[in-house]
């Protein structure tokens, strides 16, 4: 695949006294064509700044002097040269601002390896949606993402405002977003919290992990964690809604959203997604379970038990409350039916 490329590089000088020892980002995010933090992160995230030649983390301390070069993408959602594939979406809403999609499992968000033409942002674009610039020309509109074989609720931006307003939201947790997990195992508590950082795993590179858990949310502690390399914090909760016969049915509350969050936090709990192959939800949990019509279902399955259901976020312009929920989808409903009935 081909993408747009297009890049301007603009260098800034410190020379004021005054932002010695300032943070990258917060310097970076007070200049007119920046403008926010959250472009900040994605600029840096992409490598796409440099101090004194140098890549530099967010948590660089400035010093007099320092010589700030910023490689600006100027077309950075021109999708243009990404190819639309013809897929039919169940859009849940849309306005000129935001779009909610309730996303199948299978489909991944955005292009990656080994998925250049098949996303749901080539649906998008095929079906003329327009979607908000970002510092990724493959992301355009994506404010947050769903696993491929996670299905549900998923919100991408249309406008600029509504990106920038998103990124914020999600930044400070206030974005409701709770999702249904059938877990292998029964357990005891009721309902729980597991707080962690977590980081890829030195070993398995398709796999994530937490380097330890944390009994705090102080965002200067969590900074200096994710500097030394410990990853970057992660909080789920977790309420028991139903057990039997081996499996339980969870209700998850996200607080932060990191990469594959809830299926690190449940299963170095003990208690692994059903269908989750990478994290311990394998074949060889099914033998656990006594039902050989369970057995089949879940061995059946081409995806995890995992669905985004609740999606609920303030609108970028209007300031209203927007709440959307989505029931579990055929695969996984035929499943869960069956398994509470039995």
């Amino acid at each position: 695949m081909t993408t747009n490329k297009k890049t301007e590089l603009k260098l800034f000088e410190v020379l004021s006294e005054s932002h010695i020892n300032t943070r990258l980002d917060t310097y970076l995010a007070k200049i007119e064509e920046i403008g926010s933090r959250s472009f900040v992160e994605k600029l840096i995230e992409n490598q796409c700044v440099s101090v004194n030649e140098k890549k530099r983390k967010s948590s660089y301390r400035l010093q007099l002097k320092d010589k700030i070069e910023v490689l600006f993408p100027t077309t950075s959602h021109d999708t243009s040269e990404l190819q639309p594939l013809s897929l039919n979406l169940d859009v849940k809403y849309e306005d000129s601002d935001l779009i909610v999609i309730n996303k199948p499992a299978g489909l991944v968000v955005h292009p990656a390896a080994g998925h250049d033409n098949d996303t749901l942002v080539n649906a998008l674009i095929a079906r003329k949606t327009t979607l908000a610039n970002s510092a990724d020309p493959l992301r355009p509109g994506v404010v947050h993402r769903l696993d491929k074989d996670t299905s549900g609720l998923l919100v991408l931006a249309k406008s600029s405002e509504a990106y920038e307003h998103l990124v914020e939201c999600f930044k400070k947790r206030s974005v409701l977003r709770t999702y249904w997990a059938l877990v292998y195992g029964e357990p005891k508590e009721d309902s729980f919290t597991i707080k962690s950082y977590i980081a890829r795993h030195p070993k398995h590179r398709k796999k994530f992990h937490s380097t330890q858990l944390a009994n705090f949310e102080n965002e200067q502690t969590a900074s200096a964690q994710e500097e030394k390399g410990l990853g970057k914090l992660a909080i789920s909760h977790f309420k028991k809604e139903f057990s039997r016969s081996g499996l339980t049915l969870l209700r998850v509350k996200l607080e932060t959203g990191r990469t594959h969050q809830i299926r690190v936090h449940i299963s170095e709990y003990g208690f692994p997604i059903v269908g989750d192959e990478t994290y311990g939800g394998s074949t060889k949990r099914i033998k656990s379970l006594k039902s050989m019509k369970l057995r089949t279902m879940i061995s059946s399955l081409n995806r995890f038990a995992l669905h985004a259901a609740e999606l609920g976020l303030e609108h970028p312009t209007t300031k209203k409350s927007l709440s959307f929920s989505s029931d579990w989808p055929d695969d996984l409903s035929e499943l869960v039916k069956y398994w509470k009935d039995h």
